[in-house]
C-alpha cells in the first residue's frame, strides 16, 4: 500500500517528491523544519487517529457549534439559514464603538425546542437536548481592543467594566441562565461575565483565550464553593499548541482546559485556527455548516488532543514571565483613559456595594470625577443605575454625607 506523502510535499511533481524522500532530503527537511518533520512522523504513526478521538472523546458536538458562534457570528454575523442548522436564531445584539466590545445574543428556535422535526430531533442529538441559550463575545477587533489586551487591570478589564451596564440587559433578555462564550479577547469577557454575574451562567466555553485578573477568576471560585455540583458554574477552554494568546492573563476560571496539536503550527496565526472544526472534520463531518480556517478539509492535521486543570495552566514560570511581559507592555502602550475608568469604576461599585452610600452620592462621585471623558461618565452613570440603583438610591440622608 502507497503511503501518503507528507504535508511539506503534497502537490509538489512526483520526481521532487521522490528526490525529498531519499535519506539526504528527509534528513534536510529534519534540519530546516524540525518540528514539520516530527509532526509528519506522527501522521504516519499507526493509531493516531485513535489516539485524536480518545483525548477528544469528552468533547462534546454542542461545543463544536458554540466555536463557530465565538469565532464567526461574534465577529462577522451567520446567516440566518445556518443557524438554524445548529437551532439556533440572533435574538439580539449590542456594539460600543468606543471600546470595541460587541456581543451577540443567540437562543434556541422554536423547531430545537419542540424536537419533533427531522431536523428539530437532529439539532437536539447534536446539542445533547435543547439547545442552550449563548451569549458570545467578539475578540479583539480595533485598536482600543489591542489596547485592552495589555490592561495592566486585567485583560478585557474596560470594555467590561465600560459596558457592563449592557451585558447585565443582554442577560436580563436572555430570561434565564446561559452559556457565555468567546474567542481571544472575546473569552475573557465570558469569563468575568461569569465572575460578575454567576447567577445568570450556566457555563464558560473560551477559544484560544487569555486568562483574567486573578480576583476576578477567584470570584467565580468562591461562589462554586458554596454550590453544590449541579449548580457550580463549569469552564471549558479550547486552545491551539503554538498561539501564544493563552499564556497571558493571571487566573482562568476553573474547569478543563483542552489543547489541540496539529501538523504544521507554530506561528501566531494558530491563534485564528478553528480547533474544533477540525474535530469535527476528523469525526465525520457529522455537523452542518462549519467553515473556518482549518476546519472542514483540515482534520487529518491533527495529532492529538490533551486535556488539564485549569488552575495548573497558570502556574508555570513561564506563565508568570508572559504576564509580566504583557503588563510591562501595557505599561508603555497605555491608552491614557482605560486605565483610569477601570480605577474609578472599582470605586464606584465599592461604594454602591457597600449599603452606606445614597445613589446620589456615588453619582456625584462620578459627576466630578476629571478622569473621564463624557461618553464614559454617561456610560458609568447609567451603569451604576443600572446595577445598583435599587439598592442605593433608598439610603438615609445621614448615609449621603459618606
Amino acid at each position: 500500500e502507497q503511503q501518503a506523502s507528507p504535508s511539506w510535499l503534497r502537490g509538489q511533481p512526483m520526481e521532487e517528491q521522490e528526490k525529498a524522500l531519499s535519506p539526504l532530503g528527509s534528513a534536510l527537511h529534519a534540519l530546516t523544519n524540525p518540528k514539520e518533520a516530527i509532526y509528519d512522523a506522527r501522521l504516519a504513526a499507526k493509531g493516531r487517529h485513535e489516539e485524536v478521538m480518545s483525548g477528544a472523546q469528552d468533547i462534546g458536538n454542542q461545543d463544536i457549534i458554540l466555536e463557530q458562534l465565538a469565532h464567526r457570528g461574534a465577529y462577522r454575523g451567520i446567516d440566518a439559514q445556518t443557524l438554524a442548522l445548529w437551532g439556533y436564531r440572533t435574538a439580539g445584539a449590542v456594539e460600543d464603538p468606543e471600546s470595541g466590545f460587541r456581543s451577540v445574543l443567540y437562543v434556541p428556535t422554536e423547531e430545537a425546542l419542540a424536537g419533533k422535526t427531522a431536523q428539530g430531533k437532529i439539532i437536539r442529538a447534536a446539542h445533547g437536548g435543547v439547545p442552550p441559550t449563548v451569549l458570545a463575545f467578539r475578540g479583539t477587533a480595533n485598536d482600543r481592543g489591542i489596547s485592552d489586551d495589555t490592561n495592566r487591570h486585567g485583560i478585557g478589564t474596560y470594555q467590561f467594566s465600560s459596558n457592563i451596564g449592557r451585558v447585565n440587559a443582554m442577560l436580563g433578555a436572555a430570561g434565564g441562565p446561559v452559556v457565555v462564550t468567546g474567542h481571544s479577547l472575546g473569552g475573557a469577557l465570558a469569563q468575568l461575565t461569569a465572575a460578575y454575574f454567576p447567577g445568570s451562567v450556566k457555563r464558560v466555553v473560551t477559544f484560544q483565550s487569555p486568562a483574567i485578573d486573578g480576583d476576578a477568576a477567584d470570584r467565580l471560585k468562591q461562589y462554586n464553593a458554596k454550590k453544590p455540583e449541579g449548580e457550580k458554574v463549569k469552564s471549558t477552554h479550547y486552545r491551539a499548541e503554538g498561539d501564544i494568546v493563552h499564556t497571558a492573563g493571571e487566573k482562568l476560571t476553573e474547569g478543563e482546559v483542552y489543547t489541540f496539536h496539529a501538523v504544521g503550527v507554530g506561528n501566531p496565526l494558530d491563534h485564528m485556527q478553528f480547533p474544533l472544526a477540525r474535530l469535527a472534520a476528523a469525526r465525520g463531518n457529522i455537523i452542518p455548516g462549519l467553515k473556518g480556517k482549518g476546519g472542514e478539509v483540515a482534520g487529518d492535521r491533527l495529532v492529538r488532543v490533551t486535556k488539564s486543570d485549569a488552575d495548573k495552566e497558570k502556574s508555570a514560570w513561564t506563565a508568570k514571565v508572559a504576564e509580566w511581559g504583557r503588563k510591562a507592555f501595557g505599561g508603555i502602550k497605555r491608552d491614557g483613559d482605560m486605565e483610569p475608568y477601570v480605577e474609578l469604576w472599582q470605586q464606584v461599585e465599592e461604594m454602591a456595594k457597600s449599603g452606606v452610600y445614597s445613589l446620589n452620592r456615588v453619582l456625584a462621585v462620578i459627576k466630578d470625577s476629571n478622569r473621564l471623558t463624557e461618553v464614559q461618565r454617561v456610560k458609568m452613570r447609567d451603569a451604576v443605575i443600572g446595577l445598583y440603583g435599587d439598592a442605593a438610591k433608598d439610603k438615609p440622608k445621614e448615609a449621603a454625607k459618606g
